[in-house]
């Protein structure tokens, strides 16, 4: 008898996971699905002209180092710090969540790498490598708990903002008047009239929606076909306003 408790009870010790290793299914904390649902959407509809109303020089090469990294770098990376205290065990979360996408993690080793590497020759463009490559792959880590919630939020964001930024593109085609023009060190380029609508320069726009059309084309599943179709309609509209030829082959081809 002793020996069956015995056996049972170190059974049962090796079956249990240990105090802080997030469990694969779980669902995240309010406060970590609200924020990725915000980061999302700041990074889709928060441009470098909006940014500039606030004082805060995204789109520049002089100012403060710290304004060069967009909002949405900023509340992803503490979003991946909170998620790992909150598990109570920040290096076991980490380990987990590179276990479930070593890609991403392996693309945000190599990015701080080299972001060291440049700040330690003291060369340009670390701003540009962490919002590229940094935050991508963080992002894409924090998203492998594949929490229903947060994605079924995240969707209905994206289709929120990609709709609100088509129809203020076609505003501002229509009235050939530039609500937040792409800016450089706060200049506005009004010479160009093509729309910037809410994501800031014509060609990341064209080439934004141009990702989002080819994905209502292969999914969004969730949507009835009359509305898929309208948004199609709508964002290949957008993408003339656009004025990206690229974007608008690969999206037609």
């Amino acid at each position: 008898m002793a020996a069956s408790w015995s056996a049972s009870a170190s059974n049962h010790g090796a079956a249990a996971p240990r105090a802080g290793t997030p469990i694969s299914g779980t669902s995240v904390d309010a406060l970590t699905r609200f924020g990725l649902i915000a980061a999302v959407a700041v990074l889709f509809s928060i441009s470098g002209g909006m940014l500039w109303l606030v004082g805060y020089n995204y789109d520049g090469l002089f100012g403060n180092p710290a304004t060069k990294i967009h909002p949405s770098t900023y509340l992803i990376v503490l979003l991946l710090a909170w998620r790992s205290c909150a598990s109570g065990n920040p290096v076991g979360h980490i380990v987990h969540l590179a276990d479930r996408r070593p890609a991403s993690a392996l693309m945000a080793a190599i990015s701080i790498v080299l972001l060291v590497v440049v700040i330690a020759r003291q060369r340009p463009g670390m701003a540009g490598m962490i919002d590229t490559f940094v935050a991508a792959a963080l992002l894409v880590l924090m998203l492998s708990e594949d929490d229903e919630r947060t994605f079924a939020g995240l969707q209905t964001v994206v289709h929120v903002v990609m709709t609100a930024n088509a129809l203020l593109a076609l505003f501002e085609f229509a009235t050939k008047t530039l609500i937040f023009p792409y800016r450089l060190d706060g200049v506005a380029f009004t010479t160009d009239l093509r729309s910037s609508a809410l994501q800031g320069h014509p060609l990341a726009n064209a080439m934004v929606t141009s990702i989002y059309v080819l994905a209502l084309l292969s999914g969004a599943r969730s949507l009835s076909m009359p509305v898929r179709i309208g948004l199609i309609g709508l964002q290949c509209a957008a993408l003339v306003a656009f004025g990206g030829r690229t974007a608008m082959v690969t999206t037609v081809v």
